[in-house]
């Protein structure tokens, strides 16, 4: 059984993991071939203070209408986290501060989703039993309210997002459940939910990543657990019945699929990352099909300037998908990269080219008015986190 505490450690390291490669990554510049590198404009529009206005900006980064909105995981009034919106000329208003009194959620980190005039997500911590929370939040009058509380019998600690189908929210928890390995639950617009699956060990432990919905069935990954005990790709069929897909097996595969890296489906297949393994040990792109056919399109930081450690979602920008890393570059402090199906990659942009810039990012890139914007949970000016914009 994963320990509330594994879980913490867990979120620690992700975190963290692309600034404490740096050193690791500048040997690798010394020693291999350089990566290949494509032309782009990158600058940081806001840079978080680390005080009221929030620090440490999480993966959650959405755009409704002509606004941004996202989250931070600490900062705001009561060190708990913020939810802010944001205009792409780098205005930023604090919506809500986490953590107050009453049971208030606490510690967002996931990905946002948009539906019906609302805005979803989730919070490791706080509500009514301090393990984690599904919150709405109504961009038009900023109203906040909370939908459930997690009781760790239902789940505790939910570090991926929550997707919408048929009325429903469904999303995982890291931990919680019968066996304390984490759950896909369900969850009502009006703040009914159920557990659809209770993680064994056996079936994968810690699910830590958004779901996503092709045809009938859901398609999720977890940390740890399966055959070789790092890391699943899994499938909630139409029943509701989980399945192993594939086991990550670490060497040449990936490991560790943690609550940055999303599934995008396209063209008949799933695309997802990998934050450790592959041959160079600093992460992996892969394709799925839906019964479990993995093929690996790319293996970072085996190139001179390569990122390293892949976080957030891959974004499908015509015939490329678009995604940072969260280590490696030209200065070992992250990477925006371009991938093509089979996958050539490239280099758009290194962070960390400038002391105010944006480093070490962690986010789901989104576009608003002809650009690209995503976060960064290090760097801007007072180094506490930044959203920076980008145009290939």
């Amino acid at each position: 059984m994963v320990t509330v505490a594994d879980s913490r450690e867990s979120a620690g390291r992700r975190r963290l993991g692309g600034a404490m490669r740096y050193s690791f990554m500048m040997l690798v510049a010394l020693l291999a071939p350089a990566a290949p590198s494509i032309a782009a404009s990158e600058r940081v529009i806001y840079s978080f203070t680390g005080k009221n206005d929030g620090n440490s900006p999480g993966v959650g980064l959405i755009n409704v209408g002509d606004q941004l909105y996202g989250t931070s995981f600490v900062g705001g009034v009561y060190n708990q986290g913020v939810f802010y919106s944001l205009s792409p000329t780098g205005q930023l208003s604090v919506v809500h501060s986490f953590g107050g009194p009453n049971g208030d959620a606490a510690f967002p980190y996931a990905e946002l989703i948009a539906h019906d005039g609302m805005i979803y997500g989730t919070t490791e911590m706080g509500g009514a039993n301090g393990v984690g929370t599904v919150y709405a939040i109504a961009p038009d009058s900023n109203a906040f309210s909370i939908l459930t509380s997690f009781d760790n019998i239902d789940g505790n600690h939910p570090t991926g997002g929550v997707m919408f189908d048929k009325g429903r929210l469904f999303g995982t928890t890291q931990n919680g459940g019968t066996a304390g390995d984490g759950v896909v639950f369900a969850l009502t617009l009006t703040g009914s939910e159920r557990v659809i699956h209770n993680f064994t060990g056996a079936d994968g432990t810690w699910p830590a990543a958004s779901l996503i919905k092709v045809g009938d069935d859901f398609y999720g990954t977890t940390e740890k657990g399966g055959k070789f005990g790092r890391g699943i790709f899994f499938s909630v069929m139409k029943n509701r019945k989980v399945k192993i897909l594939h086991s990550f097996g670490g060497g040449s595969d990936g490991i560790m699929v943690y609550a940055g890296p999303g599934l995008v489906y396209d063209n008949r297949l799933i695309y997802g990352m990998t934050y450790d393994g592959g041959t160079a040990g600093q992460g992996i792109v892969y394709s799925m099909t839906l019964d479990g056919q993995e093929t690996i399109l790319h293996n970072f930081g085996a190139t001179a300037g390569d990122g390293a450690n892949p976080y957030g979602t891959l974004l499908k920008v015509g015939a490329q998908f678009y995604g940072t890393t969260a280590g490696g570059g030209m200065h070992g402090q992250g990477t925006i990269y371009r991938l093509s199906p089979t996958g050539d990659e490239a280099i758009v942009h290194s962070f960390g080219v400038k002391p105010d810039d944006a480093k070490f990012p962690s986010s789901v890139l989104v576009k608003l008015e002809g650009a690209y914007y995503g976060v960064s949970a290090y760097g801007g000016t007072y180094g506490a986190g930044a959203v920076f914009e980008f145009k290939p």
